[in-house]
């Protein structure tokens, strides 16, 4: 049978059986539920499973939440909800977004991380109407009664008598293309956080600060081209640019990840994804680091088609990181959003590091960092492997490493760049 609305909490890369978890037990998926299933499951976000018992989920590197056939699954971070919030404003450069005070995030937290950034948004265009709404000058074109900036003479003169000419002008409005995306980020929130109240405060602000700017669907095209035309006059608004970002990111399931597949209401963020842009924006602001960080290199000829008679697009070897120096090549890096202070190393991790290193290498294969999350406050040495090579091919040395990123949202202080760079030198 189908159950009324129902909620269960996990954390990342955990399995929940019907026996231990009751909310599980006894459900049983629709056929809609069932296309939903699989299209979470082909976006690698999380495996859902029917047993003659009830349904099994396993979690992956996502959190977030799924309503699914009256269940609602709340995919929680282990690190918690306010180092998660350190974390996310770290990695997209939103400057502190700890004001959240603690009661606010033990209550607006209990209903999903969705609705502490969607908190977040609100705060934030509260506190961009406080300091002044930017007004911008918009070219109009209209009919008008009093002429005003250049008329369009030649139509006024070929069409039968009227009292109002047509103008092109410029006015000095609120309606332009920044609050259009604003306001639009507000509306999108508003549909997609839980708690009633908050959807509809979200809404109020929409109404409250944009009466009179035009009402419009968000997309990831208007808010690319927003974050493109910030300039100095408008930078106050990035931190609320990058919420609606972060919203656009987690809503659904990456279409092109499963194949069309229609959108699963869902709220996932890919921590994964999350702890890579960390480890990038930690290494930029390293004053020390003695190399250049490339990030998601893209240039790499690993393959070409011998024979592509289905003309399928060649695949590519995409590093987390290269870190290079005067041109050359000190190292490939691989974030994994895993727990292998406790867990075996994936083979298909290895694989894919192994493959990295000979794309990357020159002469020699290229050293590899396997870069992992570790609660320790310390850069933790998990192990070192060295692949013998084959076929007269050098051999490879991967590092695996733990990066302390509690200690790294504390101390503002940690050199991640120069404390990796020391061990470079070392290996070599």
């Amino acid at each position: 049978m189908i159950h009324g609305e129902a909620r269960i909490r996990l954390a990342e890369w955990t399995r929940a059986s019907p026996r231990d978890h009751p909310p599980l037990a006894g459900r049983v998926l629709s056929s809609w539920g069932r296309d939903q299933a699989a299209a979470l499951e082909l976006s690698g976000a999380v495996r859902i499973r029917e047993l003659r018992a009830g349904i099994e989920v396993e979690t992956r590197s996502f959190v977030g939440s799924i309503d699914l056939d009256g269940l609602r699954i709340d995919l929680a971070p282990k690190m918690g909800l306010p180092r998660l919030m350190q974390m996310v404003a770290r990695s997209y450069g939103l400057g502190d977004l700890t004001v959240l005070e603690p009661q606010l995030l033990q209550s607006v937290g209990q209903t999903g991380f969705v609705d502490l950034l969607g908190l977040a948004l609100e705060l934030e265009i509260q506190r961009l109407a406080r300091r002044g709404l930017l007004q911008d000058y918009v070219l109009c074109e209209e009919e008008v009664s009093t002429p005003r900036g250049r008329m369009d003479l030649r139509r006024w003169a070929s069409s039968p008598p009227s009292t109002r000419v047509l103008c092109r002008f410029e006015t000095y409005t609120p309606d332009h293309d920044l609050h259009h995306v604003i306001r639009a980020g507000l509306t999108f929130a508003a549909g997609l956080v839980h708690d009633r109240r908050l959807r509809l405060d979200l809404a109020r602000t929409a109404e409250r600060f944009f009466p009179d700017v035009e009402h419009r669907r968000l997309t990831r095209s208007d808010w690319s081209e927003a974050i493109r035309a910030i300039t100095r006059r408008t930078a106050s608004y990035r931190r609320a640019l990058g919420l609606i970002g972060i919203l656009l990111d987690g809503h659904g399931v990456d279409s092109e990840r499963t194949r069309g597949s229609s959108a699963v209401p869902a709220f996932l963020l890919d921590m994964n994804r999350l702890f890579e842009r960390f480890l990038e924006r930690e290494l930029e602001r390293s004053k020390a680091r003695p190399f250049t960080v490339r990030r998601q290199v893209q240039d790499l000829a690993a393959f070409r088609w011998i024979d592509n008679p289905r003309c399928r697009r060649t695949p590519e070897l995409r590093p987390d990181l290269l870190f290079t120096r005067r041109g050359r090549t000190l190292a490939v890096a691989d974030a994994k959003y895993k727990d292998y202070d406790v867990r075996p190393l994936a083979t298909a991790d290895l694989y894919q590091v192994t493959a990295y290193a000979y794309a990357c290498g020159s002469q020699e294969a290229a050293p590899v960092l396997m870069l992992y999350p570790t609660t320790s406050a310390e850069l933790v040495t998990a192990g070192v492997l060295r692949f013998a090579g084959m076929g007269g091919r050098s051999p490879v040395r991967i590092s695996v490493l733990g990066v302390p990123v509690t200690r790294m949202l504390e101390d503002a202080t940690y050199d991640l760049g120069s404390i990796l760079a020391a061990r470079l030198e070392v290996a070599s």
